[in-house]
């Protein structure tokens, strides 16, 4: 049953994205509606995987790493969805769609080729190490939103710097909304990595994981570069190109740290 559902919620992102897409792509915006229905009716099948996981394997289940993929399918998907109530199809909600639906897509799919294949959950599953595993999905999918913004920032400030402007320009929000909701989700998204990792390496030390120092170092080096962003935003005054650059790669340490989680 679990394997179906989540082809299901694979299918019905997949189409989103590719309706996400068309839309862009087109004058006439024929399939805005269409994408933000299979979105919507992504979502609750994407919960419903992560339902039945907990159900099938207990809360513990959640603790394990290839659960962690369908926890941030989860957040970015009711992040879009939520996005879409207010904004009643306006392009930025359009241009993050076409980003978001894909990789949720992947998320999930990549999760249904490792789930059997993914280690044993840690057998001292605590309190503790669920809200870091929580806080830690929450602080990607906070990163994972800004690097999508960060990315249509650098396709809206190449198409003015460079005078040629194509389909999307007309479609995405001024440089300056970009670059501000985009920092205000790298605050937010670094607010709560931090706790995250302060509770992840409470966790360690108190159960004698020492074998996860590395990947603790890891996560460190993630949130220092994202430590980084921030600093060099508020004292520096780096905004704009260098400061999206910047998301981006922070993010991709925060991934490569989850990537390392998986194949251990």
């Amino acid at each position: 049953m679990l394997t179906g559902v989540v082809a299901t919620a694979i299918i019905l992102w997949a189409a989103s994205a590719t309706a996400y897409i068309v839309d862009l792509a087109s004058e006439q915006r024929r399939t805005a509606s269409l994408a933000r229905l299979l979105a919507t009716l992504a979502l609750p099948a994407t919960l419903a995987t992560g339902v039945l996981i907990a159900v099938d394997g207990g809360f513990d289940r959640l603790a394990r790493v290839d659960s962690v993929l369908v926890l941030l399918s989860t957040l970015l998907g009711a992040a879009l969805v939520a996005g879409q109530l207010p904004a009643r199809g306006r392009e930025p909600i359009t241009a993050l769609g076409a980003l978001v639906a894909p990789a949720i897509a992947v998320l999930l799919a990549v999760f249904l080729l490792i789930q059997h294949r993914a280690g044993a959950a840690p057998q001292d599953v605590s309190a503790i190490l669920l809200i870091h595993i929580a806080l830690a999905t929450l602080g990607l999918g906070n990163f994972a939103l800004a690097s999508a913004l960060s990315a249509l920032y650098l396709t809206q400030e190449r198409q003015l710097r460079t005078r040629r402007f194509g389909a999307l320009f007309h479609r995405l929000p001024s440089l300056e909304v970009l670059d501000l909701v985009t920092f205000r989700l790298t605050i937010a998204g670094f607010a709560i990595f931090t706790l995250a990792l302060v509770m992840g390496v409470y966790w360690a030390v108190q159960t004698g994981h020492t074998e996860l120092t590395l990947r603790i170092w890891l996560s460190a080096g993630a949130w220092l570069v994202f430590a980084a962003v921030l600093h060099t935003r508020i004292t520096s005054g780096w905004r704009g190109r260098q400061a999206a650059w910047l998301t981006i790669a922070g993010t991709a340490a925060a991934c490569a740290t989850l990537a390392i989680y998986l194949v251990a």
